[in-house]
Formats: structure tokens, sequence, C-alpha cells
């Protein structure tokens, strides 16, 4: 078995967007989601929460105050040309973006009087999310929300109006489907606090724009490779049955040239799988910097059954 890949052969995992009015919700929705993932047995993977640019150092935020607001669209279409994802491997990670290329058209729009459909063409060619999410919320529910804090810009002001609120929410709707990039719209009206985690976060697996296919050939653990055998002759018998198991996670650990996939967490489904001689399945892919050491590595044919199974799945 091969437990070693080139580097080469890895593609950048992407990034996922998060776009809305002020005070929709977005950019709690997008935080606390990046935290939730990482325990999350459903998920256990680690995401970046990004915001603006997915690289640091394009803009000059003094320079982009002091200027009008049509210089700031040139200015800041100047900076998304250069922007890009990470093309060094041990960089690699999933991003949960709060705000890109639609807020930008949204600005021109509403700022400069600017028509989407010229913003659109002129965004063609630059990178772009694999997924939008456009989270809504009601003009009550903005409203108290903003009423929280007592520094509120005039521009948030007039978004707050039963006027700006509707023309604001209806552009905002037509830009994101202009895109060409697949989206969700989140409603979180009535979904304050970890309400609204409870029904992104299978929405979010729904979707499965976080899952890679991954090799079981490539699989490995670095650690013990028992496995109970009640549980993995459970998840057999579910798999040769045709039923389809949630993805499993994997973190691949990048040394120099080569990195390993190392089971996370779903060993048994994994085991299943392999033992019923399916060849890929689903994972959730994180990445990290770190030694290899081939010696300690472990494939499915090295895996055994634990003593003293008292057949707990």
């Amino acid at each position: 078995m091969n437990s070693l890949k080139q580097t080469k052969e890895l593609k950048n995992p992407g990034f996922i967007v998060f776009e809305g009015l002020d005070f929709s919700g977005k950019t709690y929705l997008a935080k606390r989601a990046v935290e939730r993932l990482k325990w999350d047995f459903r998920f256990r993977l680690d995401v970046k929460y990004n915001h603006a640019f997915l690289r640091g150092g394009l803009i000059d935020g003094e320079h982009l105050i002091s200027l009008s607001a049509e210089n700031r669209v040139e200015y800041l279409l100047k900076g998304y040309r250069k922007d890009k994802l990470s093309e060094n491997p041990e960089e690699f990670t999933e991003i949960f973006q709060d705000r890109y290329l639609p807020y930008l058209i949204f600005y021109a729009a509403t700022k400069v009087g600017k028509p989407i459909g010229e913003m659109i063409e002129r965004t063609k060619g630059l990178t772009k999310p694999k997924h939008i999410f456009l989270v809504e919320c009601s003009l009550e529910e903005r409203k108290r929300r903003a009423g929280i804090r007592n520094d509120l810009k005039e521009s948030e002001r007039e978004g707050l109006t039963k006027k700006g609120h509707e023309r604001y929410t209806k552009m905002y709707k037509e830009i994101v489907s202009s895109m060409g990039v697949p989206y969700t719209v989140i409603d979180t009206t009535f979904l304050n606090g970890t309400r609204v985690l409870d029904y992104f976060l299978p929405e979010l697996q729904k979707i499965g724009v976080l899952e890679n296919e991954v090799s079981l050939e490539s699989l490995m653990v670095d650690n013990d490779p028992g496995v109970f055998e009640s549980t993995a002759k459970f998840k057999l018998e579910e798999v040769l049955k045709g039923k389809k198991h949630s993805p499993i996670s994997i973190v691949r650990r990048i040394e120099g040239a080569n990195y390993m996939e190392l089971i996370r967490d779903g060993r048994h489904r994994a085991y299943a799988s392999w033992l019923a001689g399916v060849k890929n399945i689903k994972a959730y892919v994180s990445y990290e910097k770190g030694k290899i050491e081939a010696d300690k590595l472990k494939g499915f044919s090295d895996f055994r059954y634990k003593e003293g199974d008292k057949g707990l799945f």
C-alpha cells in the first residue's frame, strides 16, 4: 500500500462566500460555523474564517477611505484581479469568506449607480467561490439587531428603511443569482444565536459542498489500528445493503513535497467500505503541516479487532 503522495497532485480546496445586507447575521453565521465545524461529530473539519480578500496586503485601508466611491470600486477591482487562493499546499484550507465579489457589485450599484450587468461582466475571469450563502432577514429583525449598536453609518441607516430594505434585498439576490455560482438562501429572521447553526449545519451537510472523494487505499492511521468487530461488521452489512454513510473526516498532513491522509473520525465506516471492496469514499478534509513518520503508518491491511468488544456502536 502506497501511504505517501506528492503534493503536486493536490488541488486547492476553494472557498465559500457568505453574503447579505448589514444585520442579516452573515458574519455571525460564518464565524460561529467555523468554530462549530471543528468539533461537530458530523464534520470534524478545520475551516478558516476570512474577510474582504483571500490574501492580505492587496489594499491600503487608509488609501481606500480617502477615495471617492467610484474610485473605490476601481481600486478594489484592481485588488480582486490579483487575489487568488494560495498555491502552497502547506497553506491549504477550506475558507468561509465574509463577503467577496457580490458585495463589490452591490456597492458599485448602490453607491455609484453602476449597472449590475456591467459589473458582472467586469468580474468575469476573477477568482470565484464554489458556493455562495446569501443570508437574508426581515426588516423588523434587522432593525432590532441594529438597535444594539449606537454608531450606525449613514449607509446602514438607509438600508433599514422599508424602501431601502426591499430594494437592496432584491438587488442582492439578483447579483448573487447572476454570478454563475451555486447559491443557497439562508433566512435568519427567526434564527438567533445557536439556532441559526442548528439550521445551517444540516443544510451545509445536505448540499455536500465541503465533501471530497478520497481513495480508501491511501487512508492511514498513525496510532492503534484497532476497531470493534461488532461495529465493523454492522457497518459492513449497511454498506452491502447500499446504505449511504455520512462522510468520514481525514487530515492531509503535508511535509515538503509529500503528504499522507490520516483518518480523524469514521474509521469503522472506512474499514467497512474497504472490506466491501469499495474504492473511494466521501470525506471532509482538513490540512496540517507536520512531520510524516512513514514507519508508524498503518493501513487497512494492518487493522485488527480489539479485545473485549462489548458490541457497542
